[in-house]
């Protein structure tokens, strides 16, 4: 549902361990309390909107639909993925895999991806290279750790084929697999 849950002087946190999904209203829900991810967090409809501190700890996942005002930093073991848009300023050493099979993750703000041992763009790409997971950045997108590139059964690519894979304001950096 769309509204606000807590409030600035509330002395709680809100840990979650399975699947925070916001499934009703068209609107926002604003969480105003601390917030600690060890699951999922998504919206298929509308949108979240945390206030206060949100902390990743490994193994979480963050799909669309969701807005953060202070800059996140996702552990390595964690998934930035999914589609939909995230608005907020994201740090990761983990896996980033936009869509869900085909699909597309837009980030209205930075994107810096880290060189971990987990650090993995995960594309797929279907039929002649359209349509293809994208990833679009608004602001500064840096490239590191490693590139992955799955076809599926339809795609029987050529040397000639172009995939776009992601789109940014900025690009800097590279993956560390491709030449």
């Amino acid at each position: 549902v769309d509204g606000t849950f807590g409030a600035p002087d509330d002395d709680f946190t809100i840990i979650n361990n399975g699947k925070f999904v916001k499934i009703g209203g068209t609107g926002v829900t604003t969480i105003d309390v601390p917030f600690e991810n060890n699951g999922i967090i998504g919206a298929e409809t509308g949108q979240f909107h945390f206030t206060d501190s949100i902390t990743f700890n490994s193994g979480g996942k963050l799909g669309g639909g969701v807005q953060f005002d202070a800059p996140l930093t996702l552990p390595s073991a964690s998934v930035l993925g999914g589609n939909g848009n995230i608005m907020g300023n994201i740090t990761t050493g983990g896996q980033v895999a936009p869509g869900n099979s085909i699909g597309a993750l837009s980030i209205t703000g930075d994107l810096p991806l880290l060189t971990t041992s987990n650090s993995l763009f995960e594309i797929e790409v279907d039929h002649d290279g359209d349509p293809t997971d994208m990833l679009s950045v608004s602001g500064t997108l840096t490239l590191a750790g490693s590139l992955s590139l799955e076809f599926l059964s339809t795609v029987d690519p050529v040397t000639t084929d172009t995939f776009t894979l992601y789109s940014a304001n900025t690009l800097e950096g590279a993956f560390s697999n491709i030449a």
